[in-house]
């Protein structure tokens, strides 16, 4: 018989606290890839994704436009999804 202390779901303990590391490890990546944006980009990035609110509720903290809003939104994105793909990390200098 298996002696392994399992969880309700079919977790064990130490999957759980390993699936809790690599989540740290990755808000941890995270946040430091959001310091490395233009302010604006910064807000944009935490009042819609940390704060839930609306692109028009973003335009009106920020004082821009919905569109400025949605143009900082993508290249953020975009900037993020560079930064922490690793993937993309070998694709540099190739033309992209």
């Amino acid at each position: 018989m298996d002696e392994r202390v399992m969880q309700a779901d079919g977790i064990s303990p130490a999957e759980e606290a390993m699936d809790a590391v690599e989540a740290g490890e990755r808000t941890a990546m995270l946040q430091e890839a959001i310091v490395d944006l233009s302010e604006a980009q910064q807000q944009v990035i935490i009042y819609r994704f940390v704060e839930g609110l609306s692109t028009g509720e973003v335009a009106r903290m920020i004082g821009k436009s919905e569109g400025a809003v949605k143009s900082l939104q993508h290249r953020a994105l975009a900037a993020l999804q560079r930064n922490l793909d690793p993937r993309d990390t070998d694709q540099e200098g190739m033309g992209r």
